[in-house]
């Protein structure tokens, strides 16, 4: 014991001295990652969802009550707000803007789907064509709006024919029958227009239930926690071998080693976490807002961050402790835990949201020490349970530290 506290003394002063360095670049990657996320959530786009689909369409809409439709889904319709309309007269145009990405999908509107029309049929279906990696809403949306151009428009126009049809042969004047025909199509209308108050919309959240702002709030800091190991590669730099077996032939075991360079390792950490919490004081100040109020959990102050993030601050400091110490050569622990650090991050979604990921890829990001730290918070924000995600964070914790005893075993003996 007596040993074990003068190593753990050896090592705090080891970071004293390198701590200034260490404190400027954790503020400065604080600073980059805080003005990406500070110009996400000022843009204000997000709030209103403003990103469209691009449909296109191929063709000449000649029919009147096409045409008219056309118009209606362009100007009067609430789906205005979410899909774009496009006229293409070629389908090899409307092909090179689906490759660009410049419209989502297109329909073909074939002069055997005009002439069934026409006829007063829907035997002939549109022809939708997407990119090959489109699936779910969008799909479907697409459709659905396929499937209206098919069905409304033929059996609105049978309907309107039909009334037609009875009123002369009721003997109706040509006035009347032209002023009921006019009411019927305003009654189609104002059915088609209506549809969406059958439905509420609520938005439930960008991510695993979160906010934009919460979201990307906390997938931000999660990644800073991930790179402030990065920041203290000097700590494993020199003669830790020899060291190691100098301090083993003193009677300091491999284990009480790395115990207490780990602690004094996650001490550091911690005392980044505490830097981000002061740059989040200074810009509330500065800007001018409520931290619990953004991210839209009440009676949060920015304080309580040290505490919230306490457990994925550990898994990530034992993680990289791991990483860097087992790792040999600079230029080896930089590109092996930066490689590793990139791709955990992004497959847990701390870039992009993982709800767009393959649904393997989504299942194997939970059990990921990343993946399981944003489901905790996640949970935590959204009120359920945390105790899995959790458990798991604390048995990666373990994992790690049992493993770095390994490697620092294998070399104190050889």
């Amino acid at each position: 014991m007596k040993y074990f506290k003068s190593y753990f003394v050896i090592q705090l002063k080891r970071i004293k001295k390198l701590l200034p360095g260490i404190a400027l670049m954790i503020l400065a990657l604080g600073v980059l990652l805080g003005t990406g996320a500070y110009a996400v959530i000022k843009d204000g786009s997000y709030m209103a969802d403003q990103k469209r689909y691009t449909l296109g369409y191929v063709g000449e809409a000649d029919n009147s009550l096409l045409r008219s439709g056309i118009f209606l889904l362009e100007n009067e319709d609430s789906s205005r707000d979410m899909v774009e309309l496009k006229q293409y007269d070629a389908e090899e145009d409307a092909k090179k803007a689906l490759r660009k990405g410049d419209i989502s999908a297109y329909i073909l509107i074939t002069d055997e789907f005009m002439g069934q029309i026409d006829s007063l049929s829907n035997g002939s279906k549109l022809q939708y064509y997407a990119t090959s990696g489109q699936k779910g809403i969008t799909s479907v949306m697409m459709d659905e709006i396929a499937a209206v151009a098919g069905n409304v428009i033929v059996y609105t126009e049978k309907g309107i024919l039909s009334l037609d049809q009875v009123m002369e042969d009721k003997e109706f004047s040509d006035q009347e029958r032209i002023l009921q025909m006019t009411d019927f199509f305003n009654e189609y209308v104002k059915a088609i227009m209506a549809r969406d108050s059958m439905v509420q919309i609520q938005t439930v959240g960008m991510s695993d239930g979160l906010s934009t702002p919460a979201y990307y709030f906390t997938t931000l800091t999660l990644f800073l926690l991930m790179m402030i190991p990065f920041c203290g590669i000097w700590i494993f730099l020199g003669e830790r071998d020899a060291v190691a077996r100098f301090m083993a032939a003193k009677g300091l075991g491999p284990t009480p080693q790395v115990l207490a360079e780990m602690l004094a390792f996650y001490l550091l950490n911690l005392f980044g976490l505490i830097l981000v919490t002061a740059l989040l004081a200074l810009s509330e100040s500065i800007f001018k807002y409520n931290l619990g109020e953004l991210i839209k959990q009440e009676g949060l102050s920015v304080y309580m961050l040290p505490l919230i993030f306490l457990l994925p601050c550990l898994v990530f400091s034992t993680m990289g402790f791991f990483l860097l110490d087992a790792i040999q050569g600079v230029v080896n622990k930089v590109l092996v835990t930066f490689i590793i650090d990139i791709f955990m991050a992004y497959v847990s979604g701390f870039f992009y949201p993982r709800v767009f990921f393959p649904k393997a890829v989504q299942f194997g990001s939970n059990f990921l020490p990343s993946g399981a730290a944003l489901t905790m918070l996640a949970n935590k924000q959204m009120g359920a349970r945390v105790f899995e995600p959790s458990f798991m964070l604390w048995a990666y914790s373990i994992i790690f530290i049992l493993m770095t005893i390994l490697v620092r075993k294998a070399r104190v003996k050889y």
